[in-house]
């Protein structure tokens, strides 16, 4: 099945070369690229917490195939791909897994005013990280 080719891809890559990841960054959404994770995280100061911007870069990465040093790496696709149809444009949707830990998580759901926005699932989510609070 092709699930099962797309899922054994994905592990591979984790499993092989866990090196694509972003710092976040207050001013810029995330840190420029170094050669080293361990240098980049070491810049992290008060303020540099997850955000839209961050995980855009993320995704940009993972389908391009670019690791965390600027180096190429094979490009990871979509775990799933929908084709919706609205006024007879057809736009693509596609869903990656990004992994963030509790912390990250809660960071993202706050907005800029302070306040937690209402956690959502699927569409809403991303309407709610695409909006101009963020």
């Amino acid at each position: 099945m092709a699930s099962d080719r797309r899922d054994k891809s994905i592990v591979a890559h984790l499993c092989n070369d866990f090196t694509n990841a972003v710092v976040c960054d207050s001013a810029n959404g995330y840190k420029e690229f170094d050669t080293k994770i361990q240098t980049m995280t070491k810049k992290i100061q008060a303020g540099d917490v997850m955000n839209v911007k961050a995980l855009r870069r993320a995704i940009f990465m993972a389908r391009a195939g670019i690791g965390v040093n600027g180096k190429e790496t094979f490009p990871l696709k979509p775990i799933k791909a929908d084709v919706v149809s609205e006024g007879g444009l057809s736009i693509v949707h596609n869903s990656y897994i990004i992994l963030l830990e509790s912390h990250q998580a809660n960071q993202l759901k706050m907005t800029k005013s302070g306040k937690i926005c209402k956690f959502t699932q699927g569409k809403e989510a991303i309407k709610t990280a695409y909006s101009a609070d963020f």
